[in-house]
């Protein structure tokens, strides 16, 4: 089956298509935008004071966006990052507790007393 499509027929799908991309586009644009965390948000989406996040910024353990001053953090990204440094479930993958110390041979000491 062939289908005949008249030159305005084929300039208004053009002039459709451009729009829907348009649009498109800029709800891309303003959903990167909204996605974007300052560090108040991401201490309180990882449960975590503001100072651990700006230590982890300093030592880059965690991965942020510099925006001129500011700190700015993907909410994907941290998601990622989150699954990435996950503790493994699996029994052989598991870090096992370590038994608790006896302290029937420890001795009080004073605080500037050095321990023999």
């Amino acid at each position: 089956m062939k289908i005949e499509l008249e030159d305005t027929d084929i300039e208004r799908i053009v002039e459709r298509l451009r729009t829907v991309i348009k649009s498109d586009c800029v709800k891309t644009q303003i959903t990167q935008v909204e996605a974007l965390m300052d560090t108040k948000a991401v201490a309180r989406y990882l449960g975590v004071d503001v100072s651990w996040v700006n230590k982890a910024v300093s030592e880059k353990r965690i991965p942020y966006i510099k925006i001129g001053k500011y700190n700015k953090f993907r909410k994907h990204t941290i998601d990622s990052w989150i699954e990435k440094n996950a503790v493994k479930t699996k029994e052989e993958n598991a870090v096992k507790p370590i038994e608790p110390l006896s302290l029937s041979g420890y001795k009080a000491r004073r605080k500037n007393e050095q321990r023999a």
